[in-house]
């Protein structure tokens, strides 16, 4: 390119042109193969295993069961997560995480153990969902407390008792 720019013959840079063409076409397929092994290295199953991108590898055959009971895990489990933090505004969505998988007793990596055992237990999760209604309730008026002085707080208990 730099013979290009120092050329002031048209010719000459039509002539130069031409070369830079054909050796874009001549090296074409190599940086072709050259892309495909990059991508192959770096976008296989294996390889995202290893980086701890995948959990694991599917077949193809599998595809759509695995993919059905993520979906139908992932929704449940969505859902139960949404209904405790409106029952407990306190809670993260990690916290949320945290509680559903201690009243989950089955493996919590098995997506369809997971989605079935959500599904089949709309008491258990009503049960979690109420006792974080009430430790919400109960922080909250910890901390309300807390705000009183001792003498709002000895007169709040005189008219309780």
């Amino acid at each position: 390119d730099a013979q290009l720019k120092s050329t002031d013959s048209a010719g000459e840079r039509e002539q130069i042109n031409e070369q830079i063409v054909n050796r874009e076409k001549q090296l074409a397929p190599v940086y072709l193969q050259v892309a495909h092994e990059f991508a192959d290295l770096h976008d296989r199953a294996g390889r995202m295993k290893a980086k701890g991108v995948i959990s694991k590898a599917l077949s193809w055959k599998s595809s759509r069961k695995f993919f059905y009971w993520r979906a139908k895990r992932r929704i449940l489990e969505h859902a139960a997560r949404k209904d405790l933090q409106v029952a407990n505004t306190c809670l993260s969505w990690l916290e949320t995480e945290s509680l559903v998988k201690s009243v989950c007793p089955t493996e919590w990596s098995d997506d369809k153990a997971v989605a079935t055992w959500l599904g089949e237990n709309p008491d258990a999760m009503a049960l979690l969902i109420s006792q974080q209604t009430l430790v919400c309730a109960q922080n909250l008026l910890k901390q309300k407390l807390a705000k009183l002085s001792p003498e709002q707080q000895e007169a709040l208990k005189q008219s309780l008792c």
